[in-house]
């Protein structure tokens, strides 16, 4: 899931379905509208702008008679992306194991080894 999160995010942003999108795109194009969409995540837009104009009313309005207004600036959200997971190999996987998980699955689905 975690792997194919990017997919989800730009068909989400295209709004478009998830398999059209994943045709229609190579994974280069990928890797571009999802560095797009990170740079255009930290600019405010026109709802961004209106909810820090309210915020910053509601704050001066409380603020003490002489002291200065505080600037809009102030009130701006900043996005962080999430340091991303490195992945882990586990120690129970091994050769061994990996044929005796695989044998078990086989079993269970029914097939046969001829």
């Amino acid at each position: 899931m975690k792997r194919n999160y990017g997919w989800f995010q730009l068909a989400s942003h295209l709004r478009i379905p998830l398999k059209e999108t994943m045709e229609s795109h190579s994974e280069r194009d990928l890797q571009m509208w999802l560095l797009f969409l990170q740079m255009e995540q930290d600019i405010p837009n026109r709802s961004d702008q209106y909810l820090m104009a309210i915020r910053k009313t509601l704050v001066d309005s409380k603020r003490a008679k002489g002291t200065p207004e505080t600037p809009l600036e102030h009130f701006r959200l900043k996005f962080i992306q999430p340091k991303p997971i490195k992945p882990t190999t586990s120690p129970r996987f091994n050769a061994d194991t990996l044929e005796y998980e695989k044998a078990i699955w086989m079993g269970a689905v029914g097939y046969k080894k001829s």
